[in-house]
Parts: structure tokens; C-alpha cells; sequence
């Protein structure tokens, strides 16, 4: 039970864009677009993640993906 008093909620934000450019991939600044590439990728693997959960039987009423496109 979650502590507003229904059901889990499973959140799965994935739009860390300055996590994914500096913390990762060591970009500086306003990154390129041959730069920017990478970043798209590892959202795409999230999101194969995400999906490849909920076919495995993640509760889909409990599960949430935030995320803006690269």
C-alpha cells in the first residue's frame, strides 16, 4: 500500500538530460548534434526496459514512464 492509501505507484522518469550529458557522457556546454545522438540511444534502452517490464507482467495500472523526446 503507498502511503496515500491505494495502490503502488511505480514512476520511471528518464528525462535526465543534463545526468545523461555531463554525468555520462562528459559533455560540456550546449552539446552537438553528433553529441546528442547518445543520449537519444540511452533513452531508447530506458524505454526497451520500461516496456520490456510491463510484457513481463509489471502491474501496467501501477507503472508510469515520463520522458520527452531527444
Amino acid at each position: 500500500m503507498s502511503v496515500l492509501g491505494g495502490p503502488p505507484r511505480y514512476l520511471l522518469p528518464f528525462d535526465h538530460w543534463a545526468s545523461f550529458k555531463s554525468g555520462l557522457l562528459g559533455i560540456t556546454g550546449e552539446p552537438v548534434e553528433t553529441q546528442r545522438r547518445p543520449v537519444s540511444d540511452l533513452k531508447s534502452i530506458i524505454y526497451e526496459g520500461f516496456t520490456q517490464a510491463l510484457a513481463e507482467g509489471a502491474p501496467r495500472a501501477s507503472c508510469s514512464g515520463l520522458g520527452c523526446p531527444s
